[in-house]
């Protein structure tokens, strides 16, 4: 559900995760890991997609990452992608964002149910 999902992790994680755009930004599963850990040293960033882990030396370097993957897709894929990331001073809790189902057209709504099913 379209419903500033995305944006309340942005602002908990302080970290640019999800693309923006006036229409569809979030085009698959997108489960978020936060942890916390105790020292900076520990801090890290990884990204999994299609089984491959990617770590992200920098923060900022995530929303490229998201992007350029979601690029790669049609208008919605089912296929998860999962970002892991450690941090000093943040709760630590799983978050799945899926689509704005709400905002797509009907036949592309339908597409992403079994999807939405799955995670719920």
């Amino acid at each position: 559900m379209d419903a500033g999902k995305s944006s309340l992790l942005e602002n908990i994680t302080k970290c640019s995760i999800f693309p923006r755009d006036k229409g569809l930004c979030t085009k698959m599963p997108i489960r978020f890991h936060l942890q916390q850990v105790q020292t900076k040293e520990l801090c890290s960033c990884t990204i999994i997609y299609k089984g491959v882990r990617t770590s992200v030396e920098f923060t900022e370097d995530v929303l490229s990452r998201v992007t350029s993957i979601m690029s790669e897709i049609g208008t919605f894929s089912s296929e998860e992608l999962v970002v892991e990331l450690k941090q000093v001073n943040v709760p630590t809790f799983d978050f799945i964002d899926l689509p704005g189902v709400q905002s797509l057209p009907e036949e592309d709504r339908i597409q992403t149910e079994p999807c939405e099913q799955l995670h719920q």
